[in-house]
């Protein structure tokens, strides 16, 4: 997705400031839905060569499906996060959440590990469960500058 491709969710006299685009590839492998989803399978395997009759069928499919749904969680998605001088937006797949910046009355931003990468909270309080977290993002303190700046929190 381009800044191009957004324009689509912008409205008229919106302006992109900022944006966060992950790249190709840019995923990682989270350990623990992995080996539970590999864990859950093993049980239904076991259940199908132990089991007999219907309860071999029934009781396998549903491990294997639990199992399922834990491995494909195991890939960690990467969001798309946009900043305009009029809203907040994170886009997740074919979805996304938008907030506008005069909604704005809390930000939060720290640094998750020494490389600079780190998240954005942003909210219209603290505990705000329909504010926007941006995760993974390069120089969040710079980020959440742009919209304190924009939002005009700093007054």
């Amino acid at each position: 997705m381009s800044d191009i491709e957004f324009e689509k969710y912008l409205k008229d006299d919106e302006h992109i400031l900022w944006s966060h685009i992950p790249e190709k590839g840019d995923r990682k492998i989270q350990p623990f839905p992995l080996i539970c989803g590999i864990i859950i399978l093993a049980a239904a395997i076991i259940n199908f060569i132990v089991e007999t009759g219907d309860a071999r069928y029934y009781g396998s499919s549903i491990i294997g499906i639990v199992a399922m749904m834990f491995m494909s969680n195991c890939i960690e998605r990467k969001d798309t996060y946009v900043v305009t001088d009029k809203r907040v937006m994170a886009f997740r797949g074919r979805r996304y959440h938008a907030m506008p910046l005069e909604w704005i009355r809390f930000t939060c931003s720290f640094e998750m590990n020494n490389d600079g990468i780190g998240m954005v909270e942003v909210g219209r309080h603290l505990s705000d469960k329909n504010g926007i977290v941006f995760r993974n993002i390069k120089d969040p303190g710079y980020v959440e500058r742009i919209i304190r700046e924009n939002a005009k929190l700093h007054e």
